[in-house]
């Protein structure tokens, strides 16, 4: 849950999913487990094994938008 103005109804949550009834729960991770919530494609890295590895754009070490690294935003 990002934000907002407060609803004034019963909450239950589980991990991700955030429902009024424990019994929504349920029926929301059986949806989930079941495919029925639709997927979101996969953004495969463009640039070959330099950007996946830890020194370009959007990679997992330094390069720019790491989230752990020291790269920065190019302008």
């Amino acid at each position: 849950m990002l934000g907002g103005r407060p609803l004034r109804e019963p909450i239950a949550h589980y991990g991700p999913f955030l429902m009024n009834s424990r019994e929504q729960i349920i029926q929301a991770v059986e949806d989930y487990n079941a495919g029925r919530m639709g997927r979101v494609p996969v953004l495969e890295h463009r640039g070959g094994a330099e950007n996946s590895h830890g020194t370009g754009a959007n990679s997992h070490g330094t390069g720019a938008n790491s989230s752990h690294g020291t790269g920065t935003t190019a302008g």
